[in-house]
């Protein structure tokens, strides 16, 4: 009965090929169970009976008993048959008595926890080794209580010897086939795979769904049913394209809700049964919402009977194209419309195209004469003489008139004949030749007597032969021209250049050479009026250098023959008189007055003369040096002029050249004394600088002032005339300024190594 209920129990969790096993052993048991069952009842009506019969039923009693422990031997084999079983099992099987302790584990536990059943069974610490957890494990002992009656199925989770944690789902069968010592006993089945299995299967499932539901595309789901399909699911997007409407369709079948486009129908089902994915444009109705879209439609087929339909709703695109189709067909008409004015334009964009070649040709030629002129006008501001700025022009000139060879000279009407100057392009052999060209050789007449700027040989009327021709064949010529640099009414210079063409000379390069000509004519005659303004600048400083210093060497005698003649006189006059006083007596007082008046004037001539003397020319300048002379000066100046004077000197360690040192002296001198005369002034300055290159002398006062511009007076006196000339005859500069009210400041800067011109 009992192993009846235990393989009753254990048929649901075991595997068919182990059940047919199970159940031969067990029909086997259970018909030994029968037959014992039977004869016991049949003993027992016997015994009941025929007890009076058991004397004579000994020799029968006798089999019985050896039949009885045949049966008893064969259930001691069913039983450790059924212990093999249990230990054998493929399931977990585990048993408790009244206490929780166990008392049976079999090895599949052994195999699923690694604990062996001597570690466990009879171990009162079992539970505490398979559920550590306290709480965890006062929730395994309810469960335990409430069994054998309970009858279920439980899912715990134990530990394992190694610490790894296994999820068992139990089955309480102690109910059906109780067993005697087996307070409890279930059946378990380790899951922890198929559970980690399920659960990585559910967040798949999550994450596919997640990702179904938000593909930005609407995508419907249909199930192949019998021939037909059925929408079982939809995704968000479809959801929103048909505003909630597609929840009523869940269940809808194909050919019912597109009964009006087969099409579409057929396309899912080519798709089921061919495996193939089906791609195309479409548009669709939505009667429920009331509008049309148009859709590009993908069906993909999923295994085994599931078409999913990807609908992306193109209407925006197809409007836009349809709208594009409209653009393209007007462009085309705009197309036409423009092209024909295009071609109008274009023509009269050919004309203004030549229009403006002859423009840039006019431009460029204009660019080209711009360029002489800029070349010319560069040399002629940045040299000042004349051959020079000749040579240097003459290569631009040469270039814009398409000349291989060109020769300056000069016109010596003296000697009647040119001087080769420069030439570029000629051998110099050739200008060996034409170093000095007579002026009567014919062709020079012929060019010299058309009397313009620019002559080309075709404005002669019989260019000669002969050696110029000679000349021309050397040099590789069929053409040549002439134009001429003018000075003062009469032909100074002449540019002769050859051209290897034998065409004529363009008008405009006839017109602008003459321009050039001008304008180098021009030059050439300022160049000449600067030359001769510099020789008359240079003549008139050197006649006043040779003045002054005629001047300064005139005082300098009449200086020293007042001093060694007037005053060796003057001094013997009052010796004389010192005599005569000795023999005059008894004059009385008038006598003596008049003596005495005639001693005093006499002192006075004496002071008088030695004064003009150094005025003249200071013999301490000679002496002592500059600046204790100009010291000297300015003291006894101040003195009588009632004028505050101050001197600096920097720089002094040696003395300046004396004619230098003359000069500052007497700008000193004529300074102090138009500041007495003009300034009203109180106070002087006088500073003096000795470095190298120059020395620098700077007079300032404080007076009155007056209008001065540029450090030049309109209307000076002779005396800061004098005062300028004087320095700039040593080369040095004279700069005065002053404003009224202001006072006035006199500046002169003069080289230390300037030559005197004196």
């Amino acid at each position: 009965y009992h192993i009846v209920h235990i393989v009753g129990s254990l048929i649901g969790h075991l595997d068919p090929p182990l059940v047919v096993i199970i159940l031969r052993e067990v029909t086997d048991l259970v018909r030994a169970q029968e037959e014992l069952e039977a004869y016991r009842d049949h003993l027992e009506e016997i015994v009941d009976q025929r007890t009076e019969e058991l004397s004579r039923a000994n020799e029968v009693l006798q089999q019985e008993v050896e039949v009885r422990q045949r049966i008893q031997l064969e259930c001691h084999e069913l039983s450790c048959r059924f212990e093999k079983v249990v230990a054998e099992m493929p399931v977990m099987l585990d048993a408790f008595d009244e206490k929780g302790v166990i008392v049976s584990w079999n090895r599949e536990c052994e195999r699923v926890t690694g604990y062996g059943a001597e570690e466990l069974v009879g171990n009162p610490r079992s539970l505490e080794m398979l559920y550590p957890d306290p709480a965890y494990r006062r929730e395994i002992l309810k469960t335990l209580e409430s069994l054998p009656g309970n009858l279920g199925k439980w899912e715990f989770e134990l530990t394992c010897k190694d610490g790894s944690k296994k999820t068992i789902v139990w089955s309480n069968v102690s109910s059906r086939a109780p067993i005697p010592g087996w307070y409890t006993w279930a059946i378990g089945v380790d899951v922890t795979e198929r559970k980690r299995m399920e659960e990585a299967l559910r967040r798949s499932e999550e994450r596919m769904r997640a990702q179904y539901m938000g593909i930005p595309v609407p995508t419907y789901t249909w199930q192949e049913r019998g021939g037909d399909f059925v929408l079982i699911e939809y995704n968000d997007a479809a959801d929103s394209i048909t505003n909630g409407l597609i929840r009523e369709l869940i269940g809808v079948r194909a050919s019912a809700f597109f009964r009006d486009e087969p099409g579409i129908i057929e396309e899912m089902r080519r798709c089921h049964d061919e495996r193939a994915t089906i791609q195309r444009e479409m548009e669709f109705r939505f009667k429920k919402a009331g509008k049309t879209l148009w859709f590009d439609v993908k069906y993909a087929h999923i295994p085994p009977d599931i078409v999913i339909v990807h609908t992306a709703d193109i209407t925006e695109r197809k409007k836009a194209e349809e709208e594009l189709e409209r653009y393209r067909k007007s462009l085309e008409r705009l197309v036409d419309e423009r092209t024909r004015k295009l071609q109008e334009v274009n023509e009269r964009l050919l004309r203004e195209i030549a229009e403006r070649e002859r423009t840039e040709e006019t431009l460029e030629k204009r660019n080209r004469e711009l360029a002489v002129l800029n070349e010319a006008y560069r040399v002629i501001a940045t040299s000042t003489n004349t051959e020079e700025i000749l040579e240097r022009i003459l290569v631009p000139i040469m270039e814009f008139c398409g000349a291989g060879m060109g020769a300056l000279f000069l016109l010596d009407y003296e000697s009647n004949d040119m001087a080769l100057i420069s030439s570029v392009g000629i051998d110099d052999e050739i200008a060996r030749q034409v170093k000095r060209v007579s002026m009567d050789v014919g062709s020079i007449k012929q060019f010299m007597s058309r009397n313009d700027v620019f002559v080309a040989e075709e404005d002669m009327s019989h260019p000669d032969s002969g050696k110029y021709e000679h000349i021309k064949e050397s040099l590789g010529i069929k053409k040549t021209m002439a134009f001429f640099i003018s000075s003062h009414g009469r032909l100074a210079y002449m540019v002769m250049m050859g051209r290897r063409e034998d065409d004529l000379v363009p008008p405009g390069i006839r017109s602008f050479v003459e321009i050039v000509g001008h304008q180098i004519s021009l030059a050439v005659e300022r160049l000449e009026l600067l030359e001769a303004l510099d020789r008359s600048k240079n003549e008139l400083k050197n006649l006043a250098a040779n003045l002054i210093g005629s001047i300064e060497e005139e005082r300098r005698q009449i200086a020293l023959s007042l001093h060694d003649e007037t005053s060796q006189t003057l001094a013997a006059a009052k010796n004389d008189l010192e005599l005569l006083k000795g023999h005059i007596s008894g004059g009385g007082e008038e006598s003596e007055r008049l003596f005495q008046d005639v001693r005093d004037n006499l002192l006075k001539i004496t002071e008088s003369t030695r004064r003009i003397s150094y005025s003249l020319h200071p013999a301490m300048l000679e002496d002592l040096g500059l600046i204790p002379a100009i010291n000297w000066y300015a003291e006894k100046f101040a003195r009588s002029k009632k004028l505050r004077v101050e001197i600096e000197s920097v720089g002094f360690d040696r003395e300046p050249p004396q004619h230098i040192a003359l000069t500052l002296y007497r700008v000193a001198q004529e300074a102090l004394s138009n500041v007495v005369r003009h300034a009203d002034a109180e106070r002087a300055v006088i500073t003096i600088t000795k470095g190298y290159p120059n020395i620098i002398m700077i007079i300032e006062d404080d007076g009155k002032g007056f209008a001065a511009k540029g450090g030049r007076i309109r209307g000076a006196g002779l005396g800061i005339i004098g005062m300028r000339e004087r320095v700039e005859g040593m080369g040095g500069r004279f700069i005065i300024r002053s404003e009224p009210g202001k006072g006035t400041r006199i500046r002169v800067t003069i080289p230390l190594e300037v030559e005197n011109n004196g």
